[in-house]
C-alpha cells in the first residue's frame, strides 16, 4: 500500500527464474519473501495433509513419524458407554478415526465432508501422492499415503454403522476437558444417538469408497458399497430423525434438514453402482438448491463433484444441468474475488476460512468443465487470502507463510510443552460473531484474534483442512512439473515420461513400458477389470529400460482392463485393451 493508501499489486508473470524473492520500494522499504517457482504448494500440501495424522486418535503418534510433535495414544475408546440418546446401554467399542477440531471428540457428519473431500482429490489426481510422502506409519505398503490416511478415518466410519444400517452421530464426554494432551483426558467417553443426517453421510462416503478402494482391496470396497446401500435403505425407513440433542463436552451440530445429503448420498450411490434406485432420485434433482460453497451442514455441492470432476464421462448428459451453477458461479460470484483481499463479501462469520476454501473448490469444478480461465484465475487469487493476503496480513496456516498463528485453540498443540504449534492446520479466521467475548476480548474492528482461547476464530477442524488439501493438491497437479513427493529428492529416479508400446506373441497380448530409469530393479504388476477385480499379478525382477508384460488370453476375456505398474518411484495407471 503506498502513502497514499492505494493497495499496489505485482506481476511476476515474466519472471522466469526460480527462487525466493521480496520487493523493496523506497520510503515504503521491503515486504516479506516469497516464493517463486513451479513446486511453491507442495511442502504446505504435504503438512496439511499430514495434520490428519496428528489428528489420529487411540494410537501414540511415535517420534520417528511424528518428530517432536510425537505423544502417547489416548482414548482408546474401546469401553464407550451407550448414550441413552442411543435407545440403548452398556459398553461399545469404536476406536481410531481423527479428532474433529480443537478438542476430543469424533463426529460422523464433520467427519463425512472431509473424508469426502480427501477421496475426491484422489478420483481427481490419483498420482499426486505416492507411498513416500508423508512418513507415516503405513508408508511402504505399496498405497498411495494418501489411501492410507483416508482408510483411519473409513475403517472408525464403519465401526459407528449399527446393525440396523443406521449410523451413531458422533463420540464424546458429558464436559469439555481442558487444555491436557489425550493420555490425560480419562473422563469417561460416550456414544451419542442416531440421525438420518450422519446415516446419509456414512452413506456418501462408504459409497464413494467403494470407488476409490476397488483397484486396491476389492473386498473392502465391496464392503463399503454395502455398507452404503444398508445406510440409505434406514434413512429412507427414517427419514426424519434429527441430530442428538445432547451437548456439554460435545458440539450439537444441528441441521435443519437432510434433502442436501440425502442427494448427495443418491449421486454417490448412483455413480458407484448405476443402480436406477439411486438414479431415479438423484438424476431429476442434479444441480438444484446448489449454493457457493458447501459446510459440514449444507453439503448439497457435494452431489455436483463426483460429476463435474469427470468431465469426459458426464459431459453429455449433464453439460445443460450444470449450467446454472456456471453461471452463478461466475456471474454473481466471480467479482467477490477480484477486490483488494480476494474474500467471500459474507466471510466474517465461524469458519470463514473454510468457506473460502469450499468456494474455491467449486470454482475449481467449473474450471475442470469449462476450461474457462475465469475459475482458475479467481481460485488462485482466492488462495492467497489464506496465506496472508488479507486484511491481517497473516498467513492462516500454522507453521508456513508470514506470521502464522502461533497460539491455535487447538488442546494438543496447547498442551504438548512445545514451542511451535502442530504445523499444517488451517484455523478458523476471521469472526464477527464473537461467540467467544466471555473469553476474549476483540479490539475494535478486529474479528480474528492469535490466541488460544478464541475458539470461535482461532480453532482448527478437519473440516476446514480437508478443503485446503484438496485445493493445494488441485493447483499444485495442474502446475507443478513433478507430482509431490517426500522430501527425499526422488525427481531424477521418476521417468519424465513414460510411453507403453502395445504387443501381441501369439496367445500372450501386453504391453512393453518404455523408459524405465535404471534405478528401478523390481516391478509390481497388476491388471484389474472393469468391476475391480484383480485378473492376474506379476513380480518381476532385474527390469530393463524397456521391459515387456504378457498376459494369456486363454484365461482372460477380450475387454478393457485397468493396468496397475509400481516400482521404486513410479505408480503408473493405464487402460489395456485385450483382444
Amino acid at each position: 500500500m503506498n502513502q497514499d493508501g492505494k493497495r499496489l499489486i505485482g506481476d511476476f508473470t515474466a519472471l522466469e527464474k526460480t527462487g525466493t524473492y521480496h520487493v523493496w520500494i523506497p520510503v515504503l522499504g521491503r515486504s516479506c519473501s516469497f516464493e517463486i517457482g513451479n513446486n511453491i504448494y507442495a511442502d504446505v500440501l504435504r503438512a496439511t495433509l499430514k495434520a490428519f495424522y496428528y489428528q489420529r486418535s487411540s494410537i501414540p503418534i511415535e517420534e520417528k513419524y511424528g518428530g517432536k510433535w510425537s505423544r502417547k495414544a489416548g482414548h482408546p475408546d474401546t469401553s464407550l458407554l451407550m448414550h441413552s440418546s442411543t435407545g440403548k446401554s452398556g459398553k461399545y467399542s469404536s476406536p481410531g478415526g481423527w479428532y474433529d477440531a480443537g478438542d476430543y471428540g469424533k463426529y460422523i457428519v464433520n467427519g463425512g465432508i472431509s473424508v469426502n473431500t480427501l477421496m475426491l482429490l484422489w478420483e481427481v489426481c490419483p498420482d499426486l501422492i505416492d507411498d513416500n510422502t508423508l512418513l507415516i506409519p503405513e508408508t511402504g505398503n505399496e498405497e498411495s499415503d494418501l489411501l492410507d490416511e483416508i482408510k483411519f478415518e473409513l475403517d472408525w466410519f464403519k465401526t459407528m454403522q449399527d446393525s440396523d444400517g443406521g449410523t451413531f452421530f458422533k463420540i464424546g464426554p458429558m464436559a469439555f476437558p481442558d487444555f491436557i494432551m489425550p493420555e490425560k483426558d480419562t473422563a469417561q467417553r460416550y456414544v451419542i444417538g442416531k440421525s438420518t443426517a450422519s446415516t446419509l453421510n456414512l452413506a456418501a462416503v462408504m459409497a464413494q469408497a467403494g470407488r476409490v478402494f476397488k483397484f486396491y482391496d476389492y473386498a473392502y470396497a465391496e464392503d463399503c458399497i454395502e455398507r452404503a446401500k444398508r445406510a440409505w435403505k434406514w434413512a429412507e425407513d427414517n427419514p426424519s430423525v434429527p441430530h442428538p440433542y445432547v451437548g456439554g463436552g460435545t458440539g450439537l451440530y444441528n441441521d435443519g434438514g437432510w434433502s442436501d445429503e440425502k442427494l448427495w448420498a443418491a449421486t454417490e450411490l448412483w455413480v458407484t453402482t448405476g443402480d436406477a434406485i439411486y438414479g431415479d432420485y438423484c438424476l431429476p434433482l442434479f444441480g438444484t438448491n446448489t449454493y457457493p460453497f458447501s459446510t459440514w451442514g449444507d453439503v448439497n455441492n457435494q452431489h455436483l463433484f463426483p460429476i463435474m470432476f469427470k468431465k469426459d464421462k458426464y459431459a453429455t448428459d449433464f453439460d445443460s444441468k450444470v449450467k446454472e451453477f456456471l453461471n452463478y458461479i461466475k456471474n454473481v460470484k466471480m467479482h467477490q474475488f477480484s477486490d483488494d483481499f480476494n474474500v467471500l463479501e459474507w466471510a466474517d462469520f465461524w469458519g470463514s476460512n473454510g468457506c473460502q476454501l469450499n468456494t474455491i473448490i467449486s470454482l475449481l469444478a467449473c474450471y475442470n468443465w469449462t476450461s474457462d480461465t475465469t475459475y482458475i484465475n479467481g481460485a488462485s487469487r482466492a488462495i492467497d487470502y489464506i496465506f496472508g493476503r488479507n486484511e491481517y496480513s497473516k498467513c492462516f496456516v500454522t507453521g508456513f507463510g508470514y506470521n502464522p498463528p502461533r497460539f491455535p485453540h487447538h488442546r494438543i498443540s496447547g498442551a504438548d510443552g512445545v514451542d511451535d504449534p502442530v504445523p499444517g492446520f488451517v484455523v478458523g479466521g476471521p469472526n464477527n460473531g464473537h461467540e467467544d467475548d466471555s473469553e476474549v476480548e476483540y479490539p475494535a474492528g478486529i474479528h480474528y484474534l492469535d490466541e488460544q482461547k478464541s475458539f470461535a476464530s482461532n480453532e482448527v477442524a478437519i473440516n476446514w483442512n480437508a478443503p485446503l488439501v484438496f485445493v493445494l493438491g488441485y493447483l499444485e497437479n495442474l502446475h507443478a512439473d513433478i507430482a509431490v513427493r517426500s522430501k527425499k529428492n526422488l525427481k531424477n529416479s521418476i521417468p519424465e515420461i513414460l510411453s507403453l508400446t502395445p504387443v501381441r506373441k501369439g496367445i500372450y497380448h501386453g504391453v512393453i513400458i518404455n523408459g524405465i530409469p535404471s534405478t528401478v530393479n523390481t516391478l509390481k504388476v497388476k491388471l484389474f477389470s472393469l468391476n475391480g477385480r484383480c485378473v492376474s499379478s506379476q513380480y518381476l525382477n532385474n527390469v530393463k529400460k524397456n521391459t515387456m508384460i504378457l498376459f494369456d488370453t486363454r484365461e482372460l476375456a477380450g475387454q478393457v482392463y485397468l493396468l496397475s505398474v509400481d516400482g521404486e518411484g513410479i505408480s503408473l495407471r493405464r487402460r489395456l485393451m485385450l483382444f
